[in-house]
């Protein structure tokens, strides 16, 4: 018998070792199993336990297939850009007036008409034969996390785990630390996700100081002739998962999310977010998203969007050094970016004749 690390926190189990995992589908109980286990909750389907000791070829052979799918998604990426790079400059007003058009207009719009005769001819009925596969697929990923049954045992699990955790760290620490209640404190508050409260001050406001700081500093509000990049307080913390909320109010251009303000605050007044090496990490409300670090989805378009009454909830994963942003009430994941945490960050707003909210309790 294996002797793991891991033991079943189970009553009645005796503390054993986890043997392996269950890969059931179906099955509603813990996935680690001992030997206890196998009997009490997966007698019914045990040849889909894995052995302790194929773990790791399984996870080996899951980081190949994920590798695989992370370059067919950017694949398709690049599909969907080319597109963008095909499609837009072909735009055509639906009030144009051929009566009024002078002879160099209507030599581009005649060239627009002739590529847009090509497209059809030859790009989109290959585009028609995909969609079918592609509107399958976009219902096989909104349901997927369904497919695997997730019940209070999960959550139960999770507790003892993290509670097995911790009494670990507690007993590797020497007496005189443990007797210490603040390294007691961070022991407990570590891979925890924690509000974070943060509130905006008129001197972190870059580009236009017409922006106006209200409500004990909670809102952020500007007209139509003025735009700018507002900083919140305080830094995000390291050691922890934060989160924050942002209510949008009224917009008509507004970008949220974190920015290194070391970099932004040298910078001054030419912010440039078309280019990588601008210090933020935003999404926009009609699907822009702007990255510090990566050229291949800063300032490009997507499909997400958020308008008026949205309520916008920030993750930062430090260890991960990971970005979500979610919609508060639906948990409908928008984006997802990469970080650079060895520079600060703090949560950022950057809006044009708009108006934003903190919120605070959620």
């Amino acid at each position: 018998m294996i002797d793991t690390h891991l033991r079943c926190l189970f009553d009645g189990h005796e503390y054993s070792p986890i043997l392996g995992c269950c890969r059931c589908l179906t099955c509603k109980n813990l996935k680690p199993y001992c030997q206890y286990c196998v009997i009490d909750f997966h007698a019914e389907h045990l040849k889909q336990l894995q052995p302790w000791s194929k773990i790791s070829e399984w996870v080996q052979q899951k980081i190949l297939s994920y590798k695989n799918i992370t370059k067919q998604m950017r694949e398709i990426k690049i599909l969907s850009q080319n597109l963008d790079d095909l499609i837009y400059p072909l735009y055509i007003n639906q009030d144009i007036n051929l009566t009024y058009v002078n002879l160099t207009n209507l030599n581009l719009l005649i060239m627009k008409l002739m590529k847009i005769d090509m497209i059809e001819l030859q790009i989109l009925p290959k585009l028609n034969d995909l969609m079918p596969s592609i509107e399958l697929l976009i219902k096989q990923i909104k349901t997927f996390d369904s497919m695997i049954l997730q019940d209070n045992h999960l959550q139960t699990f999770i507790a003892l785990f993290e509670q097995q955790e911790i009494k670990k760290a507690q007993e590797s620490i020497p007496q005189e630390i443990n007797s210490n209640n603040k390294t007691q404190q961070k022991l407990e508050f570590r891979n925890t996700i924690e509000k974070l409260k943060i509130h905006f001050t008129k001197q972190n406001i870059i580009k236009n100081k017409k922006i106006k700081v209200e409500n004990n500093g909670k809102t952020i509000k500007s007209g139509p002739d003025c735009s700018g990049l507002i900083i919140c307080e305080p830094e995000i913390p390291t050691d922890i998962i934060s989160k924050f909320v942002f209510q949008i109010q009224k917009h008509k251009w507004v970008c949220i999310g974190v920015c290194h303000k070391s970099i932004i605050q040298k910078q001054k007044n030419d912010l440039n977010l078309t280019k990588i090496g601008h210090g933020t990490y935003m999404i926009e409300n009609s699907g822009s998203t702007y990255s510090h670090l990566d050229k291949e989805i800063n300032n490009t378009e997507h499909t997400f969007r958020f308008s008026n009454n949205d309520i916008i909830l920030i993750e930062i994963y430090m260890n991960d050094r990971k970005i979500i942003w979610k919609k508060y009430q639906s948990n409908q994941i928008l984006w997802k970016m990469n970080l650079d945490t060895t520079l600060d960050l703090y949560p950022c707003v950057h809006i044009f004749n708009s108006k934003v909210a903190i919120i605070d309790e959620y």
